[in-house]
């Protein structure tokens, strides 16, 4: 199935194509439109702009008529009684279709006599009537009249018409409807603004639903079934409430589904509100008596007039969504590419105030008004052309002019996404419930690694001793760790982007790396101790790899920098526990015995085989998840020319060296140069790293996602400013003899160095397509660890033994950053935008989207 917004792109064709179609000299075609409100007036100005085709409005209103002559100078206006119906049958006479934008109480009226008057109508009123009534007079007639097409009922049902030819017959289980029009910036405490009465409003929520359950179609109360619902398309990734109103309607007359419904979208807060209005009586519609006056008084026409003011839309101040999805479930056929398998169809929309234009325009009207408009040309032009009343379905039961309809939409800038699975995916990506248990199962596989990673550095003059080694030889235990666990990430890397089991994957390498600490407290050399530590470096590449990607599929782009900052807060709350651990456990049971408790947690491996993972790419477009993972060299390539991945690989060059570094000298250092005992370094150390990396990671998270509603690359920005104060900091520290004033310069500078782990994280995996993230994390790891940390202990060690102090090894950490401060600098300042799920991007979207239909408008003017 093609992603419908890629029809945006060829627009231009189309249109350039349809003008060369139709020359300047054919016979025009008259369409009179029916009401000059909000949307009637967006409908007519769109087909206003055929050249082929005079639109002229009818209104009671002159001052809406007067309204829309302003703003559509090529429409033409006259003033009728819409409540008339013999009004109406004369005045459509002279024209070849009509097309209704009426009210509803005014709906059925003006449909029964344009079908009288032998008219083609499309209509767009959400009428109480049943209009099918009308069906065998229009047919007598040869009348082609297609109703309730707007966005929902209307669009809503074209998609539930085209999802159902994917699965086989009496295949489709499930069809929901969600859709609402909300504020774009939701005020406490109605979270809700309406540019029509209140009362419109009301009536949605005081009569009964139409739902379909197994098959049998039930009337239910309105407002019943509430839940909330979390949709990717949404800004900042707000949760929504949806709860049942009635809007199958002709959905409920051939049912497409065993269970079908339609729910209404709302900020959360609004349901209990209007809840508890309906249930106190505030919706009624009988005349009561008020005791202590005598006045009698309609409880909805008071509610509605006290509300008014506080609802009533204000476009220049309140700008407002239509938000909108469609999703069906159940058996695919052969079209589905998944015969035989439960999958699942996907439709989404979102769409914005447009403020393109001097006066702004509400994105329901131009969602409904440019749905009916498009509708009508396919009647105008005979693409439609059986007599009878229709619902709107009928167009999505056509592939032809579904795509004529999703193009004509997407050249307006309104965008109905299609997500296609070939299998249905596990609802957990977007479920709370399921994405926390996955969360808190990786942040605890990330806190057991580190601990066991940073455990011999806790114990290291013990261990020292004991084997005999010198301080070379103890870094380049860390070294042959990390080479061997980047190696082993680039593998695992390759197996993620090819579609292996994750969490086999993972289970696998946790049991190696389980299994190897234990096998650690046999060691009595050198060389001995080396090869356990290597294996463990191999079990938890494991993790390395496939935990970025699977929190890309748990969260949406926008908020993947604040779920890897929550993974991120082990790596510091792990260290410190290791340092602290290490010195405890090494003076009570020994340094062996502590690294045969470090493979303990060995036993979560169940938890990760229970773990319900979300499909790869959840968040990712349909192309992106159908498309073929590039090959390894062609994948390198693609990395290598995206700029933010570059940047990010050259800087972390830098604090790689200092994060290893620190992490395995930083316990001696503070024990040889303040003469501390092993258990009291454990304690400071840990508690600096614990606290320290907490507030730093939790505050580079919160800092960049502040920042990028003002700056492009905020997270650069974020990266930049830690590399330079970590710095300044470590060199301060490493300089002064005072033992508290040097430990709290080593917490401040712990707190920097971790502001950008969460950043960095979300550019890494934000800037690159799901099936390239896995081998996009191995290979910074792998590039990174060799080229930065892999020889940074050795360095350290190297030069303590050289100078006899390891203060003088520990100044290479303020050179080496150095290295980060100028490239992400840079990055920040010149690096144009290329990581999703910021709100800068979406500036940009909108600026590409501007200039695209300037480009359209010069065509056509030009033509």
């Amino acid at each position: 199935m093609n992603d419908l917004r890629s029809a945006a792109v060829r627009r231009v064709d189309n249109l350039v194509g349809h003008i060369t179609a139709s020359p300047l000299n054919s016979v025009k075609k008259t369409v009179l439109v029916l009401g000059g409100g909000l949307v009637g007036g967006v409908l007519a100005g769109d087909l206003s702009t055929d050249d082929d085709i005079v639109v002229t409005v009818a209104d009671a209103s002159p001052a809406a008529l007067a309204r829309l002559k302003t703003a559509y100078p090529r429409l033409n206006t006259i003033k009728l009684d819409l409540s008339d119906k013999a009004a109406i049958i004369k005045a459509v006479g002279p024209f070849d279709m009509v097309v209704g934008a009426l009210p509803s109480w005014l709906g059925f009226n003006a449909l029964s006599a344009v079908v009288e008057a032998n008219k083609n109508y499309v209509d767009i009123s959400f009428m109480e009537q049943d209009y099918t009534q009308l069906d065998s007079i229009a047919k007598a007639k040869g009348t082609v009249v297609v109703c309730d097409c707007g966005v929902g009922p209307g669009m809503s049902h074209m998609m539930c018409a085209y999802g159902s030819k994917f699965f086989v017959p009496d295949g489709c289980e499930d069809c929901i409807i969600y859709i609402g029009g909300v504020p774009l910036y939701p005020k406490p405490p109605f979270n809700y603004k309406v540019p029509f009465c209140p009362h419109d409003v009301f009536a949605e929520y005081t009569r009964d639903s139409t739902v379909v359950r197994n098959g049998k179609v039930l009337r239910v109360p309105a407002l019943t079934e509430l839940e909330t619902i979390l949709l990717p398309m949404v800004p900042e990734g707000k949760p929504m409430e949806a709860f049942i109103t009635d809007g199958l309607r002709s959905l409920t007359q051939k049912p497409i589904a065993k269970n079908m419904c339609e729910k209404t979208l709302r900020w959360p807060g609004y349901h209990n509100f209007v809840l508890s209005l309906k249930d106190a009586g505030f919706f009624g519609m009988d005349p009561i008596k008020i005791t202590s006056t005598g006045q009698t008084i309609v409880p909805d026409a008071v509610t509605s007039q006290l509300l008014l003011p506080h609802w009533k839309q204000n476009l220049d101040t309140d700008p407002e969504c239509t938000v909108m999805r469609v999703q069906l479930t159940g058996i695919g056929n052969e079209r589905s590419g998944a015969p035989g398998k439960r999958c699942r169809i996907t439709f989404d929309l979102f769409v914005s105030t447009d403020i393109s234009r001097p006066v702004r325009r509400s994105s329901m009207a131009v969602s409904t008004g440019c749905t009916c408009a498009l509708v009508a040309r396919m009647v105008l032009h005979g693409q439609y052309a059986v007599p009878g009343v229709h619902p709107p379905e009928v167009i999505g039961f056509q592939d032809n002019l579904f795509e004529q309809y999703t193009q004509g939409m997407a050249s307006r800038d309104v965008y109905p996404e299609v997500a296609d699975d070939q299998h249905e995916p596990s609802c957990c990506g977007k479920c709370w419930g399921n994405r926390f248990v996955g969360l808190i199962v990786l942040c605890l596989l990330q806190l057991f690694a580190m601990i066991d990673r940073a455990l011999p550095s806790s114990m290291k003059d013990t261990i020292k001793e004991d084997l005999d080694l010198s301080d070379f030889q103890t870094g380049v235990i860390f070294t042959g760790f990390v080479i061997v666990n980047v190696v082993a990430s680039t593998f695992f890397g390759h197996l993620v982007d090819k579609g292996f089991s994750r969490k086999l994957l993972l289970s696998c390498g946790m049991v190696a790396w389980s299994i190897a600490a234990c096998c650690t407290a046999l060691c009595n050399n050198f060389v001995q101790l080396m090869i356990p530590r290597a294996i463990v470096g191999v079990g938890e590449a494991s993790l390395a790899a496939v935990l970025p990607p699977l929190i890309c599929d748990y969260f949406p782009p926008h908020q993947v920098s604040k779920a890897l900052s929550t993974t991120y807060t082990m790596i510091p709350v792990g260290t410190a526990l290791s340092y602290v651990l290490g010195g405890y456990l090494s003076g009570i049971i020994g340094w062996r015995l502590a690294f045969v408790v470090s493979g303990a947690p060995g036993i979560m491996v169940f938890a990760v085989l229970l773990l319900k993972t979300p499909v790869k790419g959840n968040y990712e477009d349909a192309a992106a998840k159908k498309s073929t993972p590039p090959g390894g060299i062609e994948g390198l390539k693609i990395l290598l020319t995206t700029p933010s991945w570059v940047a990010l690989l050259i800087g972390r060059l830098g604090t790689a060296f200092c994060t290893g570094a620190m992490t395995d000298w930083l316990p001696t250092y503070f024990l040889r140069t303040f003469n501390l005992e092993e258990g009291q370094v454990g304690l400071i150390v840990g508690f600096i790293v614990l606290c320290g990396g907490f507030l730093g990671t939790i505050c580079g998270s919160l800092i960049g996602d502040f920042a990028r509603r003002c700056m492009r690359q905020p997270y650069f920005f974020v990266s930049f400013l830690a590399a330079f104060l970590t710095a300044s900091l470590v060199t301060t520290y490493l300089l002064l003899e005072n033992k508290w004033v040097s430990l709290s310069f080593a917490f401040v500078a712990t707190i920097c160095l971790f502001l950008a782990l969460g950043p960095l994280g979300a550019i890494l995996n934000n800037c690159v397509a799901a099936n390239l993230r896995g081998r996009a994390n191995s290979y910074e790891a792998l590039f990174v660890c060799i080229l930065g940390a892999s020889y940074s202990s050795a360095a350290v060690g190297a030069v303590s033994d050289a100078t006899g102090n390891v203060a003088y090894g520990l100044l290479l950490v303020p050179c080496m950053l150095l290295i980060p401060i100028v490239v992400w600098c840079i990055a920040w300042l010149f690096i144009k935008q290329d990581t999703s799920g910021e709100t800068y991007r979406e500036k940009t979207e909108a600026e590409k989207k501007d200039t695209k239909r300037n480009e359209l408008t010069g065509l056509v003017s030009e033509h």
